[in-house]
């Protein structure tokens, strides 16, 4: 289960044998989203937030910055989704401060 981000206790990460469209999963504490992203052409059309069954909600300040997060790293994540699932590409976890998103 690669791990792409860590943020004020948000992690950010692909399952190891995942499928489209492509999504991440976003966790915090016993809380658990998956965020997924539908693409035309390139760009990023929608982007849904679905609670995992079985898990707490987000807590609505922690949804806030999660949701800051995924809208200032979608493209990245995109990119980094094609690395690992199709380049077979390693993921280094990179590790955001409040201060990185400002």
């Amino acid at each position: 289960m690669p791990r792409l981000y860590e943020y004020v206790g948000i992690y950010i990460l692909f399952h190891s044998a995942e499928h489209r469209p492509v999504h991440v999963h976003a966790k915090y504490n016993d809380c658990e989203v998956k965020v997924s992203f539908y693409t035309k052409d390139g760009k990023i059309v929608r982007t849904t937030y679905t609670k995992i069954k079985g898990m707490k909600d987000f807590p609505p300040s922690k949804l806030k910055q999660l949701k800051n997060l995924i809208n200032m790293e979608k493209y990245n994540i995109l990119a980094t989704w094609n690395d690992f699932f199709i380049l077979n590409k390693k993921v280094k976890t990179r590790v955001i401060t409040k201060n990185d998103l400002k």
